[in-house]
């Protein structure tokens, strides 16, 4: 994605994991460093059909150097009693670029 925009990041979700049932976090960073976290509900969250939507602001994207972000999503129970193991974690790295 590019700074100073508004992109929408799509993930698949496995079966079985929505809004209704668990709490999705979504954390970027850089330089192994936590630069945004986000969890639902949130208004720049939304699942649907098996995937999770997520809408950066500029403020959002701004946030980033240019480079690689690791994108990590993970689930709990909405009462935090069950939180996903790490080996089904999944994640991904996206670039950020500057605006030309």
């Amino acid at each position: 994605f590019r700074q100073n925009t508004t992109p929408v990041l799509s993930f698949e979700l496995p079966a079985g994991v929505d809004e209704t049932r668990y709490k999705i976090v979504a954390t970027f960073a850089q330089n192994f460093k936590t630069v945004l976290t986000l969890k639902t509900p949130s208004s720049k969250m939304q699942v649907k059909d098996g995937m999770l939507y997520i809408s950066l602001t500029v403020s959002d994207t701004n946030l980033f150097h240019v480079g690689d972000v690791d994108a990590q999503i993970h689930y709990e129970n909405s009462n935090a009693t069950e939180r996903v193991a790490s080996d089904e974690v999944f994640g991904a790295v996206l670039r950020t670029q500057e605006v030309t």
